[in-house]
């Protein structure tokens, strides 16, 4: 709850854009709600599918915007 998925998310995106990479693919249990709130309320765009028991989900990195929680440098510094 203190906001480390949702950042550790964003930065994998970061790093998987560079070389090309548009879409994540993940795999998560029914009862993990948590982790699909993360996904549901990244800003992402998110389809899933429940089947068997799990979500199978995939999360387009593709953003515009900065993250809400990103920091902006101060200028010159």
């Amino acid at each position: 709850g203190l906001g480390v998925a949702t950042r550790l998310l964003d930065q994998l995106a970061a790093a998987a854009r560079d070389p090309g990479i548009h879409v994540f693919e993940a795999d998560v249990l029914n009862e993990n709600q948590p982790m699909m709130d993360v996904f549901r309320d990244s800003g992402y765009r998110v389809e899933s599918r429940l089947k068997f028991g799990s979500y199978h989900v995939h999360i387009g990195i593709d953003r515009q915007d900065e993250p809400p929680w990103a920091e902006t440098p101060e200028p010159g510094g």
